[in-house]
């Protein structure tokens, strides 16, 4: 999955009915994979309380050795992807897993990159320019 990506972001989340140890070894496998996770609740808890499946992700994770700040949040996942397509730039990878697939992808194919996101694109196309 690494390819010649600057960085891959990936949007996790993990269904409230799974075991502590399963939720944990999620979080672990999902910071081996990606260089920013972010964490998100599912969209059912399945008996779970609020954001209780989302921190054992980010225990797995910060215990695998991702840190524990900065790139680690937790919110509503449809807004939350929306906010991940946000971050990328030029040459980065974001993966999202989502359960509820048909608005995420109704949500990337009108995505617009913002003003940040087209100016990084500006400086790299104008940087490959430069060395023709």
């Amino acid at each position: 999955m690494r390819g010649d990506f600057n960085k891959v972001v990936g949007m996790v989340g993990v269904a409230g009915d799974r075991r502590d140890g399963d939720i944990l070894a999620m979080g672990a496998l999902a910071a081996s994979v990606f260089d920013h996770l972010v964490l998100r609740e599912e969209h059912g808890l399945r008996g779970r309380a609020p954001g209780e499946a989302a921190q054992l992700l980010r225990q797995g994770a910060v215990n695998a050795g991702c840190p524990p700040s900065g790139s680690l949040l937790s919110m509503r996942w449809l807004r939350l992807s929306k906010h991940v397509c946000n971050w990328q730039i030029p040459k980065d990878l974001v993966v999202l897993l989502a359960d509820g697939i048909e608005k995420v992808w109704q949500q990337i194919i009108r995505f617009k990159p913002g003003a940040a996101v087209r100016q990084a694109t500006r400086h790299v196309v104008e940087s490959k320019l430069k060395s023709v």
